[in-house]
């Protein structure tokens, strides 16, 4: 495993993530900002260290490990935003979920788009559901139970702003769910 994550590769695989988002948001332009799931703080980093600066980009990082990682064998599953588009930054979207022995807790980075109208955005990263492969149904309907409390406390916007988007890894199928996060007490709602 060491082999596989550490000295040489670690570092190339490094390089390799910045220049992706370098490419994608400076260099050819294809995006605005870019969502990114399941990195470790090197690569949180290497990436603040080799792209931002006064002026943008600007980055957003999930601020602790989502999990307890063991060095050199786990992911830390960070999530990061990197954007050209400049943005408050919100807390952590927190999504618990309970596992056989303990409560996982999963923090996904958040921010709010300085657009018109604003939109909040989170880069998820929902971890594997009991049971099955592919069957996550639990674990995505939690992650839409915190967005939901997370617009609601953050939202900052009129009721009728488009609310929520919610970009990453889902580890499953979402077709089970109608894709809207509903913030209670009628504050915004977005599709993810």
């Amino acid at each position: 495993v060491d082999l596989v994550l550490g000295g040489e590769a670690r570092a190339a695989y490094r390089d390799r993530v910045v220049a992706f988002v370098r490419r994608e948001l400076l260099e050819e332009g294809t995006a605005d900002v870019v969502c990114l799931q399941e990195l470790s703080s090197d690569v949180v980093a290497h990436l603040r260290a080799c792209l931002c600066a006064p002026g943008g980009p600007w980055m957003q990082a999930s601020e602790e490990r989502a999990i307890l990682a063991r060095p050199g064998v786990e992911c830390e599953a960070l999530t990061c935003i990197v954007s050209v588009l400049p943005f408050a930054t919100l807390p952590d979207v927190v999504v618990s979920t309970v596992q056989a022995t303990r409560v996982n807790m999963r923090r996904s980075a958040a921010v709010r788009l300085l657009a018109h109208p604003p939109l909040l955005l989170a880069s998820v990263h929902v971890r594997h559901g009991p049971g099955k492969a592919g069957d996550n149904d639990e674990c995505i309907g939690a992650l839409v139970a915190a967005l939901a409390a997370h617009l609601a406390a953050h939202a900052d916007a009129p009721p009728s702003a488009p609310g929520v988007l919610a970009v990453g890894d889902f580890n499953g199928p979402v077709g089970g769910w109608d894709g809207r996060v509903h913030a209670p007490e009628g504050r915004g709602a977005g599709g993810v």
